[in-house]
């Protein structure tokens, strides 16, 4: 259920840091939350955790079981698909584990934005208006969006890990980067873990990253 960086991080505190770990993720989950003396152990509190990520991963899983193939309607396997993305997002930064979630590829088709139709030749007034000299219609500068920088540097490798395998950036350097080029940008950890959720549906090779403890030990 959750993910090895939390899991280590959670089973690293003591009962009161993790009993605000537990509030933070209940307050999210719009649960009532028991007062830290109704725990009697630290383990109690980490079990209550567990609980509370358990509840939204089988909700995520819900929704996104919501498919044209088990019946539904495009437009309510779309509404579901956003609604598990959202909660995905969610709870993501309270440990849920983003990589428990799989898009079979004829879901992502769907959901994939369409091909835009190619434009009508020009006839009459708007062909004239066409061919108007380009120094008279100056044309917007191309940029990337946000998620290609991010999809990027997701699947830059940068090394290989003590086991050979190949070890891209952290997620922190990967938000660094994205500030640079995008200083607006809202880009959480949140949102590259489910960009990476998807590019491992799109069959993309996508590296392992340093876990937080360890590049700051490394530094």
């Amino acid at each position: 259920m959750l993910n090895a960086t939390a899991q280590e991080k959670l089973s690293s505190l003591d009962k009161n840091a993790l009993h605000i770990a537990y509030l933070s993720l209940a307050e999210a989950a719009s649960a009532k939350a028991k007062a830290i003396s109704s725990f009697s152990s630290k383990g109690e509190v980490f079990a209550a955790i567990t609980a509370l990520l358990e509840k939204a991963d089988g909700t995520i899983k819900a929704l996104l079981a919501k498919t044209v193939e088990a019946g539904a309607t495009e437009g309510e396997e779309k509404a579901a698909y956003m609604k598990a993305k959202e909660l995905i997002l969610k709870y993501v930064p309270h440990g849920l584990d983003a990589n428990r979630y799989v898009i079979p590829p004829a879901v992502s088709a769907r959901l994939s934005p369409k091909p835009a139709a190619a434009a009508k030749p020009a006839t009459g007034a708007a062909q004239k208006s066409a061919e108007v000299p380009a120094a008279e219609t100056p044309k917007k500068k191309s940029a990337r969006i946000i998620r290609v920088a991010c999809e990027e540097l997701l699947l830059k490798v940068v090394g290989k890990d003590k086991n050979n395998r190949a070890e891209g950036l952290s997620y922190e350097d990967i938000l660094s980067e994205v500030r640079k080029e995008f200083p607006d940008a809202k880009t959480s950890i949140a949102c590259l873990r489910w960009y990476a959720v998807q590019l491992r549906e799109r069959n993309e090779m996508v590296p392992n990253r340093p876990r937080a403890a360890a590049q700051k030990k490394a530094a």
